[in-house]
Protein backbone atom coordinates (compact mmCIF):
# COMPACT_ATOMS: atom_id res chain seq x y z
CA UNK A 1 0.00 0.00 0.00
CA UNK A 2 0.91 3.42 -0.81
CA UNK A 3 2.79 5.89 1.86
CA UNK A 4 2.08 8.86 -0.68
CA UNK A 5 -0.45 11.66 0.17
CA UNK A 6 -2.99 12.88 -2.36
CA UNK A 7 -2.78 15.95 -3.77
CA UNK A 8 -5.87 16.85 -1.88
CA UNK A 9 -4.84 15.87 1.48
CA UNK A 10 -1.88 18.37 0.69
CA UNK A 11 -4.15 21.17 -0.34
CA UNK A 12 -6.13 20.31 3.17
CA UNK A 13 -2.65 20.25 5.12
CA UNK A 14 -1.38 23.85 3.15
CA UNK A 15 -5.17 25.18 3.76
CA UNK A 16 -5.06 24.28 7.84
CA UNK A 17 -1.91 25.78 8.13
CA UNK A 18 -2.77 28.90 6.69
CA UNK A 19 -1.28 29.08 3.78
CA UNK A 20 -3.76 28.78 1.45
CA UNK A 21 -6.85 31.55 2.26
CA UNK A 22 -9.69 29.76 0.32
CA UNK A 23 -10.10 27.74 -2.78
CA UNK A 24 -9.60 31.10 -4.84
CA UNK A 25 -6.36 29.66 -6.29
CA UNK A 26 -7.74 26.31 -7.36
CA UNK A 27 -10.61 28.27 -8.49
CA UNK A 28 -8.22 30.44 -10.63
CA UNK A 29 -6.21 27.35 -12.15
CA UNK A 30 -9.32 25.65 -13.94
CA UNK A 31 -10.70 29.19 -14.73
CA UNK A 32 -7.58 30.31 -16.93
CA UNK A 33 -7.84 27.07 -18.78
CA UNK A 34 -10.96 27.04 -20.10
CA UNK A 35 -9.67 28.92 -23.26
CA UNK A 36 -6.76 28.16 -25.39
CA UNK A 37 -3.78 30.10 -25.25
CA UNK A 38 -4.30 31.95 -28.51
CA UNK A 39 -7.73 32.67 -27.71
CA UNK A 40 -6.43 34.09 -24.43
CA UNK A 41 -3.80 35.77 -26.55
CA UNK A 42 -6.28 37.64 -29.32
CA UNK A 43 -8.35 38.47 -25.95
CA UNK A 44 -5.53 40.35 -24.54
CA UNK A 45 -4.68 41.97 -27.95
CA UNK A 46 -8.54 43.27 -28.12
CA UNK A 47 -7.99 44.62 -24.47
CA UNK A 48 -5.05 46.57 -26.04
CA UNK A 49 -6.02 47.61 -28.89
CA UNK A 50 -9.56 49.05 -27.08
CA UNK A 51 -7.66 51.01 -24.41
CA UNK A 52 -5.06 52.51 -27.81
CA UNK A 53 -8.63 53.62 -29.08
CA UNK A 54 -10.34 55.17 -26.08
CA UNK A 55 -7.06 56.91 -24.29
CA UNK A 56 -6.57 58.00 -27.92
CA UNK A 57 -10.16 59.55 -27.60
CA UNK A 58 -10.05 61.06 -24.64
CA UNK A 59 -6.48 62.75 -25.07
CA UNK A 60 -7.64 64.57 -28.08
CA UNK A 61 -9.81 66.15 -26.04
CA UNK A 62 -7.92 66.88 -23.13
CA UNK A 63 -5.53 68.22 -25.61
CA UNK A 64 -8.08 71.07 -27.01
CA UNK A 65 -8.73 72.03 -23.29
CA UNK A 66 -4.83 72.09 -22.91
CA UNK A 67 -3.99 74.78 -25.27
CA UNK A 68 -5.54 78.20 -23.13
CA UNK A 69 -3.94 76.69 -19.97
CA UNK A 70 -0.28 77.42 -18.72
CA UNK A 71 2.27 74.63 -17.98
CA UNK A 72 2.20 74.98 -14.42
CA UNK A 73 -1.90 74.20 -14.64
CA UNK A 74 -1.38 71.17 -17.61
CA UNK A 75 1.16 69.65 -15.23
CA UNK A 76 -0.76 69.66 -12.12
CA UNK A 77 -4.48 69.06 -14.33
CA UNK A 78 -2.27 65.71 -15.57
CA UNK A 79 -1.25 64.65 -12.26
CA UNK A 80 -4.88 64.71 -11.23
CA UNK A 81 -5.68 62.39 -14.13
CA UNK A 82 -3.25 60.39 -13.76
CA UNK A 83 -4.05 59.69 -10.31
CA UNK A 84 -7.57 58.82 -10.87
CA UNK A 85 -6.64 56.24 -13.72
CA UNK A 86 -4.30 54.68 -11.29
CA UNK A 87 -6.15 54.72 -8.38
CA UNK A 88 -9.22 53.12 -9.90
CA UNK A 89 -7.15 50.40 -11.97
CA UNK A 90 -6.01 49.39 -8.59
CA UNK A 91 -9.12 49.24 -6.48
CA UNK A 92 -10.78 47.27 -9.55
CA UNK A 93 -8.35 44.86 -10.55
CA UNK A 94 -8.00 44.02 -6.63
CA UNK A 95 -11.72 43.82 -5.69
CA UNK A 96 -12.89 42.02 -9.02
CA UNK A 97 -10.19 39.16 -9.15
CA UNK A 98 -12.49 37.43 -11.67
CA UNK A 99 -12.44 39.73 -15.04
CA UNK A 100 -11.07 38.08 -18.27
CA UNK A 101 -8.40 38.48 -19.93
CA UNK A 102 -9.67 41.44 -21.69
CA UNK A 103 -10.48 43.33 -19.30
CA UNK A 104 -7.45 42.57 -17.33
CA UNK A 105 -5.49 43.62 -20.23
CA UNK A 106 -7.67 46.93 -20.51
CA UNK A 107 -6.82 48.05 -17.01
CA UNK A 108 -3.64 47.38 -17.33
CA UNK A 109 -2.88 49.75 -20.11
CA UNK A 110 -5.21 52.22 -18.74
CA UNK A 111 -2.93 51.98 -15.03
CA UNK A 112 0.38 52.48 -17.18
CA UNK A 113 -1.65 55.54 -19.22
CA UNK A 114 -2.33 57.15 -15.34
CA UNK A 115 1.15 56.30 -14.03
CA UNK A 116 2.79 58.05 -17.41
CA UNK A 117 -0.01 60.54 -16.55
CA UNK A 118 1.29 61.10 -13.51
CA UNK A 119 5.04 61.61 -13.94
CA UNK A 120 4.45 63.61 -17.24
CA UNK A 121 1.92 66.01 -14.64
CA UNK A 122 5.52 65.97 -12.67
CA UNK A 123 7.71 66.56 -15.10
CA UNK A 124 5.92 69.60 -16.54
CA UNK A 125 4.39 71.07 -13.45
CA UNK A 126 7.84 71.25 -11.67
CA UNK A 127 9.73 71.57 -14.80
CA UNK A 128 12.25 69.06 -13.55
CA UNK A 129 14.17 69.01 -16.47
CA UNK A 130 16.17 72.53 -16.16
CA UNK A 131 18.82 70.82 -13.63
CA UNK A 132 20.48 67.47 -13.43
CA UNK A 133 19.44 67.19 -9.79
CA UNK A 134 15.74 67.23 -10.54
CA UNK A 135 15.84 64.55 -13.13
CA UNK A 136 17.33 62.30 -10.64
CA UNK A 137 14.80 63.29 -8.24
CA UNK A 138 12.23 62.61 -10.89
CA UNK A 139 14.02 59.02 -11.83
CA UNK A 140 14.02 58.60 -8.20
CA UNK A 141 10.08 59.03 -7.36
CA UNK A 142 9.25 56.70 -10.47
CA UNK A 143 11.42 53.87 -9.34
CA UNK A 144 9.42 54.40 -5.68
CA UNK A 145 6.36 54.19 -7.87
CA UNK A 146 7.21 51.11 -9.29
CA UNK A 147 8.35 49.22 -6.02
CA UNK A 148 4.73 50.59 -4.70
CA UNK A 149 2.49 49.13 -7.75
CA UNK A 150 3.89 45.90 -7.78
CA UNK A 151 2.71 45.09 -4.47
CA UNK A 152 -0.51 46.89 -5.09
CA UNK A 153 -1.59 46.21 -8.59
CA UNK A 154 -2.00 42.52 -9.45
CA UNK A 155 -0.86 41.85 -13.23
CA UNK A 156 2.00 39.75 -13.93
CA UNK A 157 2.87 41.78 -17.44
CA UNK A 158 2.81 44.79 -15.17
CA UNK A 159 4.95 43.63 -12.60
CA UNK A 160 7.53 42.16 -15.03
CA UNK A 161 7.80 45.57 -16.61
CA UNK A 162 8.02 47.68 -13.56
CA UNK A 163 11.21 45.76 -13.06
CA UNK A 164 12.38 46.69 -16.61
CA UNK A 165 11.29 50.59 -15.53
CA UNK A 166 13.31 50.17 -12.48
CA UNK A 167 16.73 49.19 -14.22
CA UNK A 168 16.00 51.76 -17.36
CA UNK A 169 15.46 54.21 -14.82
CA UNK A 170 18.75 53.39 -12.91
CA UNK A 171 20.38 53.40 -16.00
CA UNK A 172 19.47 56.52 -17.03
CA UNK A 173 20.33 58.53 -13.30
CA UNK A 174 23.67 57.17 -14.24
CA UNK A 175 23.87 58.83 -17.50
CA UNK A 176 22.85 62.19 -16.09
CA UNK A 177 25.18 62.69 -13.19
CA UNK A 178 27.59 59.48 -13.97
CA UNK A 179 27.31 57.60 -10.60
CA UNK A 180 28.91 54.09 -12.21
CA UNK A 181 28.90 52.42 -8.74
CA UNK A 182 25.53 52.87 -8.53
CA UNK A 183 25.07 50.11 -11.25
CA UNK A 184 27.45 47.76 -9.98
CA UNK A 185 25.20 48.18 -6.59
CA UNK A 186 21.60 47.86 -8.24
CA UNK A 187 22.93 44.93 -10.67
CA UNK A 188 24.05 43.13 -7.06
CA UNK A 189 20.70 43.65 -5.57
CA UNK A 190 18.89 42.59 -8.76
CA UNK A 191 20.32 39.26 -8.78
CA UNK A 192 20.27 38.76 -4.80
CA UNK A 193 16.39 38.87 -5.41
CA UNK A 194 16.36 36.88 -8.51
CA UNK A 195 18.08 34.50 -6.45
CA UNK A 196 16.22 34.47 -3.25
CA UNK A 197 13.18 34.04 -5.54
CA UNK A 198 14.33 31.25 -7.63
CA UNK A 199 16.55 29.23 -4.72
CA UNK A 200 12.93 29.51 -2.82
CA UNK A 201 14.68 31.19 -0.07
CA UNK A 202 11.37 33.81 0.80
CA UNK A 203 9.44 33.11 3.57
CA UNK A 204 7.28 30.53 2.57
CA UNK A 205 3.66 32.24 3.36
CA UNK A 206 4.81 35.03 0.59
CA UNK A 207 5.82 31.81 -1.51
CA UNK A 208 1.90 30.36 -1.27
CA UNK A 209 0.28 33.66 -1.03
CA UNK A 210 2.51 35.75 -3.59
CA UNK A 211 3.49 33.05 -5.92
CA UNK A 212 2.11 34.69 -8.89
CA UNK A 213 3.86 37.91 -8.12
CA UNK A 214 7.68 36.44 -7.82
CA UNK A 215 7.70 34.42 -11.12
CA UNK A 216 7.38 37.79 -12.93
CA UNK A 217 9.44 39.91 -10.47
CA UNK A 218 12.50 37.34 -10.55
CA UNK A 219 12.50 37.17 -14.53
CA UNK A 220 12.55 40.86 -14.55
CA UNK A 221 15.48 40.98 -12.15
CA UNK A 222 17.59 39.02 -14.31
CA UNK A 223 16.87 40.81 -17.60
CA UNK A 224 17.01 44.45 -15.77
CA UNK A 225 20.26 43.34 -14.55
CA UNK A 226 21.50 42.14 -17.77
CA UNK A 227 20.53 45.35 -19.58
CA UNK A 228 22.64 47.44 -16.76
CA UNK A 229 26.01 45.12 -17.55
CA UNK A 230 25.10 45.70 -21.49
CA UNK A 231 24.58 49.50 -20.94
CA UNK A 232 27.77 49.73 -18.76
CA UNK A 233 30.27 47.47 -20.86
CA UNK A 234 28.89 48.82 -23.95
CA UNK A 235 29.31 52.69 -22.77
CA UNK A 236 32.52 52.22 -20.18
CA UNK A 237 34.57 54.30 -22.94
CA UNK A 238 32.04 56.88 -24.31
CA UNK A 239 31.10 57.69 -20.83
CA UNK A 240 34.35 57.50 -19.18
CA UNK A 241 32.96 54.48 -16.57
CA UNK A 242 36.29 53.40 -14.44
CA UNK A 243 37.46 50.00 -14.59
CA UNK A 244 37.50 49.78 -11.01
CA UNK A 245 33.14 49.71 -11.60
CA UNK A 246 33.67 46.77 -13.39
CA UNK A 247 36.06 44.85 -10.75
CA UNK A 248 33.36 46.50 -7.74
CA UNK A 249 30.48 44.15 -10.31
CA UNK A 250 32.31 41.23 -10.92
CA UNK A 251 33.24 40.93 -7.00
CA UNK A 252 29.74 41.22 -6.13
CA UNK A 253 28.67 38.65 -8.83
CA UNK A 254 31.15 36.32 -7.63
CA UNK A 255 29.77 37.07 -4.24
CA UNK A 256 26.70 35.84 -5.37
CA UNK A 257 28.13 33.05 -7.34
CA UNK A 258 29.85 31.47 -4.63
CA UNK A 259 26.87 31.53 -2.28
CA UNK A 260 24.54 30.03 -5.09
CA UNK A 261 26.91 27.34 -5.69
CA UNK A 262 27.06 26.92 -1.68
CA UNK A 263 23.00 26.65 -1.44
CA UNK A 264 22.89 24.19 -4.19
CA UNK A 265 24.92 21.83 -2.99
CA UNK A 266 23.54 22.16 0.21
CA UNK A 267 20.18 21.33 -1.38
CA UNK A 268 21.54 18.16 -3.40
CA UNK A 269 22.40 17.38 0.30
CA UNK A 270 26.87 17.34 -0.49
CA UNK A 271 29.13 17.93 2.14
CA UNK A 272 30.51 21.38 1.73
CA UNK A 273 33.91 19.81 3.02
CA UNK A 274 33.81 16.76 0.47
CA UNK A 275 36.45 16.83 -2.10
CA UNK A 276 33.51 17.53 -4.53
CA UNK A 277 31.95 20.51 -3.01
CA UNK A 278 35.49 21.96 -2.49
CA UNK A 279 36.74 21.75 -5.89
CA UNK A 280 33.48 23.30 -6.88
CA UNK A 281 34.06 25.75 -5.52
CA UNK A 282 37.71 26.24 -5.72
CA UNK A 283 37.51 25.97 -9.40
CA UNK A 284 34.55 28.77 -9.24
CA UNK A 285 36.59 30.71 -7.42
CA UNK A 286 39.57 31.11 -10.21
CA UNK A 287 37.26 31.34 -13.13
CA UNK A 288 35.62 33.91 -11.19
CA UNK A 289 38.91 36.09 -10.25
CA UNK A 290 40.00 35.40 -13.92
CA UNK A 291 37.31 37.60 -15.51
CA UNK A 292 36.29 39.09 -12.75
CA UNK A 293 36.57 42.22 -15.16
CA UNK A 294 33.98 41.12 -17.43
CA UNK A 295 31.50 40.58 -14.83
CA UNK A 296 29.15 39.70 -17.66
CA UNK A 297 30.10 36.13 -17.76
CA UNK A 298 30.00 35.55 -14.38
CA UNK A 299 26.36 37.26 -14.44
CA UNK A 300 25.98 34.85 -17.10
CA UNK A 301 27.25 31.53 -15.45
CA UNK A 302 24.51 32.69 -12.51
CA UNK A 303 21.80 33.01 -14.45
CA UNK A 304 22.83 29.48 -16.12
CA UNK A 305 23.39 27.85 -12.53
CA UNK A 306 19.39 29.05 -11.46
CA UNK A 307 17.91 27.57 -14.31
CA UNK A 308 19.43 24.80 -13.58
CA UNK A 309 17.86 24.81 -10.09
CA UNK A 310 14.46 25.24 -11.60
CA UNK A 311 14.70 23.06 -14.56
CA UNK A 312 13.87 26.67 -16.08
CA UNK A 313 13.68 25.90 -19.76
CA UNK A 314 13.13 29.98 -20.46
CA UNK A 315 15.38 31.11 -18.02
CA UNK A 316 18.13 28.48 -19.15
CA UNK A 317 18.23 30.41 -23.04
CA UNK A 318 18.22 33.60 -21.54
CA UNK A 319 21.39 32.51 -19.57
CA UNK A 320 23.15 30.93 -22.60
CA UNK A 321 21.93 33.36 -24.55
CA UNK A 322 23.59 36.58 -22.60
CA UNK A 323 26.64 34.66 -22.15
CA UNK A 324 27.52 34.00 -26.01
CA UNK A 325 26.86 37.10 -26.92
CA UNK A 326 28.96 38.71 -24.19
CA UNK A 327 31.63 36.36 -25.30
CA UNK A 328 31.28 37.20 -28.80
CA UNK A 329 31.05 41.15 -27.90
CA UNK A 330 34.07 41.41 -25.62
CA UNK A 331 36.12 39.04 -28.26
CA UNK A 332 35.84 42.20 -30.64
CA UNK A 333 35.81 44.58 -27.83
CA UNK A 334 39.53 43.69 -27.18
CA UNK A 335 42.06 46.43 -27.50
CA UNK A 336 44.77 42.96 -28.58
CA UNK A 337 45.73 41.64 -31.98
CA UNK A 338 44.24 39.16 -33.75
CA UNK A 339 47.09 36.62 -32.74
CA UNK A 340 46.43 37.42 -29.22
CA UNK A 341 42.77 36.81 -29.13
CA UNK A 342 43.16 33.75 -30.71
CA UNK A 343 46.16 32.68 -28.10
CA UNK A 344 43.04 33.95 -25.24
CA UNK A 345 40.37 31.38 -26.81
CA UNK A 346 42.75 28.41 -26.94
CA UNK A 347 43.36 28.55 -23.38
CA UNK A 348 40.31 29.39 -22.20
CA UNK A 349 39.12 26.22 -24.22
CA UNK A 350 42.03 24.64 -22.92
CA UNK A 351 41.57 25.62 -19.16
CA UNK A 352 38.00 24.27 -19.50
CA UNK A 353 38.44 21.18 -20.87
CA UNK A 354 41.20 20.49 -17.89
CA UNK A 355 38.45 21.67 -15.65
CA UNK A 356 35.67 18.96 -16.60
CA UNK A 357 38.16 16.64 -16.49
CA UNK A 358 39.55 17.64 -13.23
CA UNK A 359 36.94 17.54 -11.60
CA UNK A 360 35.25 14.11 -13.17
CA UNK A 361 38.40 12.66 -12.60
CA UNK A 362 39.35 13.93 -8.54
CA UNK A 363 35.62 13.14 -7.57
CA UNK A 364 31.99 11.40 -7.99
CA UNK A 365 28.89 12.17 -7.11
CA UNK A 366 26.23 9.47 -6.89
CA UNK A 367 23.27 10.15 -9.45
CA UNK A 368 20.59 10.46 -7.05
CA UNK A 369 22.16 13.82 -6.50
CA UNK A 370 22.88 15.11 -9.79
CA UNK A 371 19.76 17.26 -9.41
CA UNK A 372 16.23 17.96 -8.14
CA UNK A 373 12.88 18.83 -9.73
CA UNK A 374 12.04 21.89 -8.77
Amino acid sequence: MSNRASLGHIYDQLKQDGYIDSDAMLQQQDDDKTNPWFIEGLMGCGGWIAAFFLLGTISICITTVFTALDETTIGFTLMVIGVILTVGTVAFNRFRKDSGVFVSQLSLMIHIAGQSAFFGGLFVAFALWREDSTIVSALAILITMQVIFIWLYPNVIYRFIAMLVIAGSVIAIDSTITVPILNSIVVGILFLLASLIWLDRLPVQWQFKQMRLWHPVAYGSVIGALGILIYEISNRFYLDIPSSTAHITGGLLTAGLLLLIVTLLRDYEIVLTSPFAIAVLVFATIVSVIVISTPGIIAGIVVILLAFRRRNVILQGIGYGFLAGFIVYYYYWLDVSLLMKSIILVVTGVVLLVGRFGLNQLVTIPDAKKGISA
